[in-house]
C-alpha cells in the first residue's frame, strides 16, 4: 500500500498521462484529414503526438519506479477511426487558435503538478525538460499564426 504522499504523487502524473492522452487524440483528428491539412501543419502535428507519446513513457516509468498504478488508458483506445472528408476541415487560423488553446491546457496542467507539494523535486525536473518541450510547441505554433 502506497503511503498517501505518494498516491496523491501517482494520481498527478497520471492526470498528466490523461492530458498528454488529449493532446494525442486532438492533434490526431487533424492528422486524420491528411494530404487535405496544410502539410505544415501536419509534420508539426505529428512531432507534437510524437513527443506527448515520450512524455507519457516517461510519466509511467516514475509511477513505476514509486511503485503506483499506471492508469491503463491508451489515446486511441476510446476514438472510432473516422476519415473527415475535405469539406468539413475548418480554417488554418481556427485550427491554430484550437491549437493554443490546447497547448494552453496542458502547459497549466503541468504548472499545477510542479506547485504541487507532493511532487519531488527529481519529478520536477522531468516535467521542467515536458515544459520546455510545450514551450518549444508555442513557439512554433506562432511562427505558424504569422
Amino acid at each position: 500500500m502506497l503511503n498517501p504522499r505518494t498516491r496523491d504523487a501517482v494520481e498527478i502524473l497520471n492526470g498528466l498521462i490523461r492530458n498528454n492522452n488529449e493532446r494525442i487524440k486532438f492533434y490526431k483528428h487533424f492528422l486524420d484529414y491528411g494530404n487535405a491539412l496544410n502539410p505544415d501543419f501536419r509534420e508539426f502535428f505529428a512531432l507534437i503526438s510524437g513527443e506527448s507519446y515520450q512524455n507519457n513513457i516517461w510519466l509511467s516509468i516514475e509511477i513505476q519506479t514509486i511503485e503506483g498504478n499506471i492508469e491503463a488508458e491508451t489515446p486511441t483506445n476510446d476514438l472510432p477511426s473516422t476519415h473527415p472528408s475535405k469539406d468539413q476541415i475548418p480554417e488554418d487560423s481556427t485550427i491554430l487558435i484550437q491549437c493554443d488553446l490546447h497547448e494552453e491546457k496542458i502547459r497549466e496542467a503541468y504548472s499545477n503538478a510542479m506547485d504541487s507539494v507532493y511532487i519531488p523535486q527529481y519529478m520536477r525536473d522531468l516535467l521542467k525538460k515536458q515544459v520546455r518541450r510545450f514551450e518549444a510547441a508555442k513557439r512554433q505554433l506562432g511562427r505558424l499564426m504569422s
